[in-house]
């Protein structure tokens, strides 16, 4: 997971712009394919603040798009096994 959130964290428009931005956790689910791009689309798991909040839903989209936006991300193949499927939390 650590190696895969360093390389989305690049493509990711932070959330320090936003009031309260600690309250604003979003946990994605993500399926790689061995070439390290997307197999599926990126799930949303969680979040960490009412639905219908309008930051939240900012908060939510950016972390997909970092997670689109990211691939195809540089891994390990002979640990594919390991990062087929990460769940990740952007804080």
């Amino acid at each position: 997971e650590a190696i895969i959130l360093a390389q989305m964290k690049i493509c990711w428009d932070d959330i320090d712009d936003l009031p309260d931005p600690e309250r604003l956790t979003v946990t994605v689910r993500v399926n790689l394919a061995p070439d390290g791009r997307l197999a599926g689309d990126v799930e949303l798991v969680s979040r960490r603040a009412r639905i219908g909040d309008r930051f939240m839903q900012v908060a939510i989209d950016r972390a997909l798009t970092a997670a689109r936006k990211c691939q195809p991300y540089r891994l390990p193949a002979d640990d594919y096994d390991e990062w087929a499927e990460v769940i990740i939390n952007f804080r």
